[in-house]
């Protein structure tokens, strides 16, 4: 069977991370601890040296990921719009004690995606984000022919893979800091696998 082996990597943690803010797009740096994960990361990676290219977030928590990490790689970089966390608008900064106890409507809404979420928040859909993330796996992998890794976020990649696995219930999974998924794709079946056991907690961003 032939298959394309797909790497996703989590940025290192931020200190918006360890405050339990919500970052979005907001363009929060690593913290030292990240910092520290990564490098940890990096000691290992060199089992992945057969990626042909390192796609990455243009915020500086995932960029700066993707740069150490290419260190041991020696890879291209190549910056993706699309991978980009998901859009959190007025959220953006708080906590998620804070937005279900302000805006309890809203974030049902924003799970579901039902009509009626206040627009004005300028936030991202759980399912708008699904589909938008897949929509960029999809793009990248037509355009491989070879393994290749994506740097990026947590609620990215967890909207991605439950997408992909079927399992779009309400929230997210826990993605840890500085960790790899690996998913492949197989030209026989035209399907995605993922490799990587998770265990699937939810998670509040």
């Amino acid at each position: 069977m032939i298959k394309l082996k797909i790497y996703l990597v989590r940025h290192g943690e931020t200190e918006w991370n360890k405050l339990k803010k919500w970052q979005g797009h907001t363009d929060i740096e690593l913290s030292e601890t990240g910092m520290d994960q990564v490098n940890n990361l990096a000691d290992t990676i060199g089992d992945y040296s057969n990626i042909s290219v390192v796609y990455a977030s243009p915020l500086a928590r995932a960029y700066k990921t993707a740069e150490i990490l290419n260190e041991v790689l020696n890879k291209e970089i190549v910056v993706r719009e699309g991978l980009k966390e998901i859009r959190l608008g007025s959220w953006e900064g708080m906590d998620y004690e804070t937005v279900i106890t302000n805006y309890p409507t809203d974030y049902n809404l924003w799970q579901t995606g039902a009509e009626g979420l206040d627009i004005s928040l300028n936030v991202e859909s759980l399912p708008v984000l699904r589909e938008r993330a897949f929509l960029e796996l999809d793009t990248l992998r037509k355009m491989n022919d070879s393994d290749f890794m994506i740097v990026g976020h947590g609620a990215w990649i967890s909207s991605l893979l439950q997408k992909l696995t079927n399992k779009t219930n309400n929230g997210l999974w826990h993605i840890e800091n500085a960790k790899i998924i690996e998913v492949h794709f197989s030209a026989e079946t035209g399907q995605y696998y993922l490799i990587t056991d998770l265990e699937c907690s939810t998670w509040n961003i």
